[in-house]
């Protein structure tokens, strides 16, 4: 028997606003194997963009 495993995808990023671009780039790394998402944290969030975001974390 012979087991195949799929390749394990990691992205993350800052995603307060999802859109199509965000969309397009899940896609494409969805290609290499099964995609797993980090979301950022708002300090993280901060930090990155120096705002605050949209739609906080809780």
């Amino acid at each position: 028997m012979i087991i195949i495993m799929k390749k394990k995808v990691f992205v993350s990023g800052c995603y307060d606003l999802l859109h199509s671009g965000h969309v397009e780039f899940f896609q494409q790394a969805s290609q290499y194997g099964d995609l797993y998402v980090g979301i950022g944290s708002d300090a993280t969030y901060l930090e990155y963009k120096h705002r605050k975001p949209m739609f906080p974390q809780e």
